[in-house]
């Protein structure tokens, strides 16, 4: 669908729920259902020129005069909505374009996106939202192995230096294999957080990259944060971790 729009010259948008009575910049073109709707991503993101009509209809502007009214709508990034390639950016943030859409069937929730991810996936209606979704995450994962710099799919010691480097560039503590498993840590201190489902959701999103512990000082967040690196991301994947944390009295 989205390729479908994109060979299109432009989009008419009819908006039945605004009146000419509310310009562009006011509530009732902000608060539009269109917005909310998750197959019109495609159809504001593929098309060479979009133009808003109100149920009069009269014309309310187009893609380019009420950009930053769309942005603050939906959160979409202004280069995104004046045609940059949506391959520009990542997969977290596209993925973030849809989360507050809704779709008739809840398997459209993940299928309004296959375009957007340049993904083509057998649609299979009543398998539900959440596991549409997973197959959604598996091929855009699969795509991206193939799309990756050879520097970043190397194993062994050439992804070694490589990461040491990366380190270097970064000004932080030299790169080394964690030996110890968290001695200060009492057993079953942080198994509840992993067991919980909001954990696990993160764990298994491939757009999940960084997880913020915010909490009052003292409430041990880095045995929590150690205890992740070294006993439960590790384990479940090859790939590079590292926990930080701020500190108002360090320059550093």
């Amino acid at each position: 669908m989205l390729r479908w729009y994109h060979d299109a010259v432009k989009c008419y948008v009819y908006l039945s729920d605004v009146s000419v009575g509310g310009s562009v910049g006011k509530p009732a073109f902000k608060h539009s259902r269109w917005f909310t709707r998750g197959w019109t991503l495609q159809e504001l993101l593929a098309p060479t020129s979009v133009e808003f009509f109100s149920v009069e209809p009269e014309r309310l502007g187009d893609g380019d005069s009420v950009v930053r009214e769309i942005h603050d709508v939906t959160g979409i990034a202004i280069r995104a909505l004046q045609g940059s390639t949506l391959s520009q950016f990542s997969i977290g943030e596209r993925m973030s374009w849809a989360e507050r859409r809704e779709t008739k069937r809840e398997e459209d929730a993940a299928y309004c996106l296959l375009g957007i991810f340049d993904i083509p996936m057998p649609l299979i209606y009543d398998e539900g939202r959440k596991k549409a979704l997973i197959r959604l995450q598996k091929e855009i994962k699969e795509s991206w192995k193939y799309k990756l710099p050879t520097s970043e799919t190397q194993k062994g010691p050439a992804r070694k230096e490589k990461e040491i480097e990366i380190l270097k560039c970064l000004n932080v503590s030299p790169y080394r294999d964690r030996k110890d498993r968290n001695p200060d840590r009492v057993p079953g201190t942080c198994d509840w957080f992993v067991s919980h489902e909001l954990f696990r959701g993160w764990q298994e999103s491939i757009s999940s990259r960084m997880l913020w512990a915010s909490a009052d000082p003292g409430c041990r967040k880095s045995v929590l944060a150690k205890y992740l690196v070294d006993s439960v991301l590790l384990t479940t994947e090859s790939r590079t971790v590292c926990y930080f944390f701020f500190k108002n009295d360090f320059e550093d």
